[in-house]
């Protein structure tokens, strides 16, 4: 319930789509990007998915430039996908 900023230690967002969980941490130098999906469909939603999350880890590293963060900033993307749907034809 409290709110985060800029200063906050951490930052987390949840929503009832299928991503259910995004957390990024600034530790050890590095930027520790975490994401819990529900389900997704490994064909046609999975990949979109993906190229999402990976924005998403970008556009915090850049937004937290005022903590030293750069391009040159490693980043540690967790990807966690509870259900996978795999539907052959």
């Amino acid at each position: 319930g409290r709110k985060e900023n800029a200063s906050s230690r951490r930052f987390v967002f949840t929503q009832n789509s299928c991503v259910s969980f995004i957390q990024a941490m600034f530790r050890d130098g590095m930027l520790k990007f975490y994401v819990t999906c529900r389900s997704s469909h490994v064909f046609d939603i999975f990949p979109a998915d993906i190229r999402l999350m990976y924005h998403m880890a970008k556009v915090v590293r850049d937004k937290l430039n005022v903590f030293g963060l750069n391009q040159e900033t490693r980043v540690l993307f967790d990807f966690t996908l509870n259900s996978a749907h795999v539907v052959t034809q």
